[in-house]
């Protein structure tokens, strides 16, 4: 009963283990786990890429909205840019919605923040929060590359167990036989098998060192085009900590 169970483990184990014995199964490898880790970078680039530019796009779109004479205020203290956001926020809304899939958490923030916006009796928006409140938690730039990093250790550390497992195993076989040159080739395809098993693990965590720089770079660039829009944002919209009480909520067409 015992045997055929372990059956199908020693077949994949004969396939398996064997390869360590030949350090250019570990070097190559390690060179696949390195091609995968570029374009996984290269894949990330293109989306942190495509999103900045949208980011950046809606918030020129939004200055360029709200600009206008900043000389002199009416009597209820408003800026130009409040008024000017007051009088286009229909657009305004629109564009912040309307999101390419590259880019939702963009317009899920929006969502969000919109709810706690309200308006004065003259029509001003104000919010209690600041938008980066909302807005800064989108951005995911480096959870992909976080996560691959990851999984490139945990593989690195499973190739390790494996070739650990490879050694020992050509070890036992060629100290059983009692034969002096088998056990001197026991002794070679040990020391083999080590090698090939932590040529996978410096890969893995090297490559995986490598992600998460390339993760964080990628996300303090999405994080500075978003702190831009945030700043463009809060400068159209009064933020009053004490705004949400007694105001009547905003109500817009989501």
């Amino acid at each position: 009963m015992l045997d055929q169970l372990a059956d199908p483990s020693r077949r994949l184990a004969d396939v398996i283990l064997p390869l360590y014995l030949d350090t250019t199964f570990a070097y190559s490898l390690a060179t696949l786990m390195a091609l995968v880790a570029a374009a996984l970078i290269v894949i990330a680039i293109v989306r942190n890429i495509l999103q900045v530019r949208h980011i950046k796009a809606r918030e020129q779109a939004i200055s360029s909205e709200i600009a206008g004479l900043t000389g002199g205020t009416p009597e209820d203290g408003s800026t130009a840019l409040e008024r000017n956001f007051r009088d286009n926020f229909d657009h305004l809304d629109n564009l912040l919605v309307q999101s390419p899939f590259m880019a939702t958490g963009l317009s899920l923030a929006w969502h969000q923040y919109r709810r706690t916006l309200h308006q004065t009796e003259t029509g001003i928006y104000q919010s209690p929060f600041r938008p980066r409140v909302f807005f800064l938690p989108a951005n995911r730039a480096s959870g992909s590359l976080d996560f691959s990093a990851n999984i490139f250790v945990a593989f690195g550390l499973l190739a390790t167990f494996v070739g650990l497992v490879a050694a020992l195993t050509f070890a036992a076989a060629g100290m059983e036989s009692g034969d002096p040159g088998a056990m001197q080739a026991a002794i070679t395809d040990l020391l083999a098998a080590s090698a090939s098993k932590f040529v996978t693990s410096i890969a893995g965590v090297g490559l995986s060192i490598v992600l998460r720089i390339a993760g964080r770079l990628l996300a303090s660039r999405h994080q500075a085009a978003l702190l831009r829009l945030c700043d463009t944002l809060e400068a159209a919209i009064r933020i009053d900590p004490g705004s949400a009480r007694g105001a009547q909520p905003l109500v817009s067409a989501a």
